[in-house]
């Protein structure tokens, strides 16, 4: 039952508050609501007791209004999902809803990606989960808080118990503010997703990381596309992977793998069990980097979905990957498109899968495989 209303003059935000209560969702994204509205939202959210999710992304909702929500939150005791991803909260804002964020005993998820929020903000907010026990869903992507504001909820992620998904995208966290998370992961027993994509760190972040996935982590999901990883940072990441036995996904999509650091994936998927989807996009992975994937792909049982989208590969890694696909029972999904793959390419590929009885999705948008091929 969810509530999806834009709210325009005076009259019609009454109407719709008058109805709104009866929905266990309320949709009001991109409604241009300010702090005047937030705070006749937060009213009736005082007063409702059926609501369960509120999204009220892209609007203008400054201090003011995270201050009206966050009495709101106070009193009420049925939401637990809240969206406030680009708005102007603040830091001011952020330090509001960590007040209630240390009190509430029903908010799982918090949204406050794009929202300006600093260092400043973001220690506050880290005060408040070491209170909070209900919290599993995190997202401050796109705050540009940098190394501080990472290292600030690095100090409560070895205490916090609750939190499963962490997203801190586009932060500008460099290497420092990795490896002190990296460290902070060594402790925590719950966290299994981390996106820490588009933050620009290097090797060093990278093998902080490997570091960790190495010894102990509950990690199943980490997102590390973006950044400025090479061939150094790959080949510690890939050998936390032969030995780790947590991680289903890794993105590292737009890095600077090379072939190099392709061989060294290959080599640990030869050995890993368990890492069901990998994303090598935009590395610069031409035909000898896709040739030794493709013998990986021989021994390991566990890859469902690999992408090498854009990454240079012709006809001779289309034709390795050829081969293996009559061979490997496991991968349903591959990616190719973006590549120099030409027609005897597409034709070995072509060829291949009347072989192969589990690849359900195969991308060759954007080849010169030609319409025999196709």
């Amino acid at each position: 039952n969810g509530a999806s209303t834009p709210m325009g003059a005076e009259t019609s935000r009454q109407a719709w508050l008058e109805t709104a209560p009866k929905a266990s969702e309320w949709n009001l994204s991109n409604n241009s609501i300010g702090d005047d509205d937030a705070s006749a939202l937060a009213s009736a959210l005082e007063r409702n007791r059926t609501l369960t999710s509120l999204n009220l992304s892209f609007n203008r909702i400054g201090v003011e209004g995270a201050r009206a929500l966050t009495q709101a939150l106070e009193k009420n005791g049925s939401l637990t999902i809240l969206n406030l991803q680009f708005n102007r909260i603040g830091n001011d804002g952020a330090s509001a809803l960590a007040t209630a964020l240390g009190r509430s005993r029903m908010l799982t998820a918090l949204n406050l990606s794009s929202n300006k929020i600093g260092a400043e903000g973001v220690r506050v907010l880290a005060a408040a989960l070491e209170r909070n026990e209900m919290l599993t869903t995190l997202d401050l992507s796109s705050n540009g808080f940098a190394d501080e504001g990472a290292r600030a909820l690095a100090a409560v992620l070895d205490r916090n118990g609750m939190l499963t998904t962490l997203l801190l995208s586009s932060n500008n966290i460099g290497d420092d503010g990795v490896g002190a998370l990296a460290a902070a992961l060594e402790k925590n027993g719950t966290l299994t997703t981390l996106n820490l994509s588009g933050n620009g760190f290097a090797d060093n972040g990278a093998k902080a990381l490997a570091a960790t996935l190495k010894k102990t982590s509950m990690l199943s999901a980490l997102d590390l596309s973006s950044n400025k990883i090479g061939v150094d940072g790959v080949v510690a990441l890939a050998t936390a992977l032969e030995k780790n036995g947590m991680l289903t996904m890794l993105e590292l999509h737009r890095n600077f793998i090379g072939n190099a650091g392709a061989r060294a994936l290959a080599a640990a998927l030869e050995i890993n069990c368990t890492l069901s989807s990998l994303n090598l996009s935009s590395n610069g992975i031409h035909d000898e980097g896709v040739n030794a994937l493709a013998n990986a792909l021989r021994m390991n049982g566990a890859l469902t979905s690999l992408n090498l989208h854009f990454n240079g590969i012709g006809n001779d890694g289309a034709m390795a990957l050829a081969d293996v696909l009559g061979k490997n029972a496991t991968l349903t999904s591959l990616n190719l498109s973006s590549n120099k793959i030409g027609p005897d390419g597409g034709s070995v590929l072509a060829a291949a899968l009347e072989k192969n009885e589990t690849l359900t999705a195969l991308d060759l948008s954007g080849t010169d495989i030609g319409d025999d091929s196709a």
